[in-house]
């Protein structure tokens, strides 16, 4: 059976990103260089190019992650993270959630990204 591609809105990701009252497991699909410049903490980066579901699986398990715990999918705006959502859609059991807008949305509403100096 095939999972239907579930959507957060960042407004709603961000609220619960900053109340920090579950652990979100969160997948960065951004490139290395993106991810070297800004990122978001305690995600799991797994550039779209180089995507390997079995490299996902085992970094969700590490995590100790639950099956009824969702996985959140980041990029820089959306449309990676919902290439990744079908990729991974098979593999990954449970709840696969694109953040919409990407981290350029959150941090609109003001999300902490840790900045790397160049």
């Amino acid at each position: 059976m095939s999972k239907s591609l579930k959507f957060i809105s960042a407004k709603d990701f961000f609220k619960k990103h900053t109340k920090g009252l579950e652990k979100l497991h969160i997948i960065d699909l951004r490139t290395d260089a993106e991810v070297a410049i800004e990122h978001l903490s305690e995600c799991g980066y797994f550039p779209l190019q180089t995507l390997d579901q079995g490299e996902v699986k085992q970094y969700l398990q590490r995590q100790r992650r639950q099956t009824e715990e969702p996985v959140y999918l980041l990029c820089a705006k959306g449309p990676r993270a919902e290439l990744a959502a079908e990729e991974l859609k098979n593999h990954i059991a449970g709840d696969l959630i694109v953040i919409k807008g990407g981290l350029g949305a959150l941090k609109e509403l003001g999300i902490t990204v840790i900045q790397n100096s160049a």
